[in-house]
């Protein structure tokens, strides 16, 4: 993928994520099983391109559990990939 395609594709995310975040709570409704989970762990220990495509998963769960402590058990050479503040 080129660079200029990678960046359009952020650009995109960056300007859709209100929207899906909007969305997702207006489609839950007032009765939502989410605010019942906690505490959250995800168990991914294995290499860097793992991490990458785990990323969008992650970005969804906090969507989903806005208030749950994500706790991501990975290896220490992906631990630099991981951007917390995004999720």
């Amino acid at each position: 993928m080129t660079a200029r395609k990678l960046f359009l594709i952020r650009v995109v995310e960056i300007i859709a994520r209100p929207f899906v975040i909007v969305f997702e709570r207006l489609r839950r409704g007032p009765k939502s099983v989410s605010k019942q989970v906690n505490k959250i762990l995800i168990l991914e220990y294995w290499n860097l391109g793992d991490i990458v495509m785990l990323s969008p998963f992650l970005r969804s769960l906090r969507i989903q559990y806005p208030s749950a402590s994500i706790t991501l058990l990975t290896s220490p050479k992906a631990a630099p990939l991981l951007d917390i503040k995004d999720w």
